[in-house]
């Protein structure tokens, strides 16, 4: 119902865009330019001039319109509830082999009536080193589904030196967020929920803290790195208060 109200919206702006542009005689503009180019009424050059090109440059500037709409004025809109932007995460794998905390970031690309993360970086988190973020995995999922205070995805791990793991890694996992009320560590909003590999690993699992961050603070991948090595442990913290 949502992505349904969003497209009429959508629909709705591109047609006051073309009610606009017509008030300014567009049509009236066609027909001085075909007659400047010496074009007869009813001639086979005002026909592609007028009879065509106008309908085709209705057509162009809804769809330019509807562009607009979609990544500028839909994205800016405080009532879209877009999610799209950078991300930083920490979760708590839960299984016999004892692995440490994983964080990481990633990037969630949301439209109107789509969703992905294109890049994700995850990191093992071990407390007592020099270098705490050991390098996990990257990872990216195709589709991302978005309600109101839920998301959820379908990732992809690729690692072909992971710390920890076999050598290459490759393998699926579900995730699932729900928004929390509880004050931010550093980003805008609190998502809390759980994830689960699938496959072979599914019987590792654990609590999920991430934080969408406010537009401009993270620009590119190294920025969300940096971000990530200044506050891991107080993600991990959050992470681990969800255990109980």
């Amino acid at each position: 119902m949502k992505i349904r109200n969003e497209k009429v919206l959508e629909w709705t702006f591109a047609f006051l865009t073309i009610i606009v542009v017509w008030n300014l005689k567009l049509s009236y503009l066609y027909e001085s330019f075909a007659i400047k180019l010496g074009a007869l009424q009813g001639s086979f050059l005002y026909l592609i001039i007028v009879d065509i090109g106008l309908p085709f440059s209705i057509v162009f500037i809804c769809r330019i319109a509807m562009l607009f709409y979609e990544r500028v004025i839909w994205k800016l809109n405080p009532w879209s509830k877009s999610r799209g932007g950078w991300w930083l995460y920490a979760l708590i794998p839960r299984d016999s082999k004892k692995l440490p905390p994983v964080v990481g970031y990633f990037k969630l690309s949301h439209g109107i009536d789509s969703a992905m993360i294109p890049e994700g970086r995850a990191f093992y988190l071990e407390s007592m080193s020099s270098q705490p973020l050991k390098y996990r995995g990257d990872w990216s999922a195709s589709r991302v589904w978005i309600e109101e205070q839920l998301i959820n995805w379908i990732f992809t791990m690729r690692a072909q030196s992971p710390h920890l793991e076999p050598k290459p890694s490759f393998y699926e996992g579900f995730l699932e967020l729900r928004q929390i009320t509880d004050k931010p560590i550093i980003g805008k909003e609190c998502w809390s929920g759980i994830f689960n590999d699938l496959g072979d690993r599914r019987n590792i699992w654990g609590p999920v803290y991430a934080e969408k961050l406010q537009k401009g603070r993270v620009n590119t991948a190294s920025d969300a790195e940096k971000l990530l090595k200044k506050i891991a442990q107080q993600f991990r913290l959050r992470s681990e208060k969800l255990i109980s």
